[in-house]
């Protein structure tokens, strides 16, 4: 699923990114279906280890804030960023380079 990433760090930047699939059959209910539609990062920064105030859209109509962690992926030498809510629910999100 590819979503858009809106910045406002020091001047409008979209960027996209593509959220990757996280299965949660071993810790959720096999009922709760809770999928990420859009991203919205409020200072993205291609820094490993940088961290910013994430919002998440779900297909379910809520939205979530999240601490986003930007990391670089030494392996595929792509960015990642890797979003966490206060009550457990976790984003990630691979930066699609264009």
């Amino acid at each position: 699923m590819i979503a858009w990433v809106y910045s406002t760090h020091k001047e409008a930047i979209i960027t996209q990114f593509k959220i990757n699939q996280l299965d949660w059959r071993k810790r959720r209910r096999p009922s709760q279906t809770l999928t990420p539609t859009r991203i919205e990062c409020e200072d993205f920064q291609k820094i490993h280890n940088h961290f910013s105030k994430t919002w998440v859209s779900f297909n379910d109509g809520s939205h979530r804030q999240m601490i986003g962690r930007v990391v670089l992926n030494t392996v595929t030498q792509e960015w990642e960023l890797n979003a966490l809510s206060a009550d457990g629910l976790s984003v990630a999100a691979t930066l699609i380079e264009t």
